[in-house]
């Protein structure tokens, strides 16, 4: 019998795996530029991100196909290593306002991870419409977990009805990355700045609250 196939299935297992891997230097390559171009250095480009991975502005091109392509992997990438796909462990809290301070301190982490690389990943993205549609799009998600929680908090007759789009739109701010970049700056750590948040989080349900 021929061994044609488990090889073949063996040689496409590998090189899936090289590719990859050379798929995450790239993605990591392009945080690195970023970063530089948050602290005013070369602007962001196939070939710089190419240079900085060591292989060619065609294999880029090849992988992600455009800017945005890449950016938005730089994102999902970032995102995931950062953990916010413990939105979905929040979004199991029985108690909705623990569920919103859970999405609080997920998304301050995820700036945390480095807000000046992310910034300089909006930056960056916001010459480019299709990008900025994509990230308005996932920042429309975030909108909509609070709302949906809000929505709990009215059904649990703790959230007047209607301070109910007031709530969604104070925590959507709150959780953002240009007001968590803002208190982090200086000499406040990420805790107390993630503290901060949560705290005017607080403030802000306990303003809705039925009385």
């Amino acid at each position: 019998m021929s061994s044609d196939g488990p090889k073949r299935r063996y040689v496409s297992a590998k090189r899936a795996a090289a590719s990859e891997a050379n798929d995450a230097r790239i993605v990591e390559a392009a945080f690195v530029v970023l970063q530089r171009v948050a602290e005013g250095g070369e602007p962001f480009s196939l070939e710089a991100v190419a240079k900085e991975a060591g292989v060619t502005r065609l294999t880029v091109h090849n992988r992600f196909g455009s800017r945005r392509g890449l950016l938005e992997a730089v994102f999902d990438s970032r995102a995931a290593e950062a953990g916010l796909q413990r939105v979905a462990q929040a979004m199991a809290q029985p108690d909705a306002e623990a569920a919103i301070l859970m999405v609080i301190s997920v998304f301050c982490d995820f700036w945390a991870s480095d807000h000046r690389g992310l910034g300089g990943l909006v930056v960056t993205g916001a010459a480019d419409p299709e990008f900025v549609e994509a990230m308005r799009a996932r920042n429309e998600r975030r909108r909509h977990i609070f709302g949906v929680l809000a929505g709990r908090l009215v059904e649990a007759g703790r959230l007047v009805p209607e301070k109910r789009a007031d709530l969604v739109d104070i925590l959507f701010a709150l959780s953002s990355m240009p007001f968590y970049a803002t208190l982090a700056n200086g000499e406040r750590s990420a805790e107390a700045a993630k503290a901060l948040v949560s705290g005017l989080a607080q403030a802000a349900i306990a303003g809705g609250q039925v009385h």
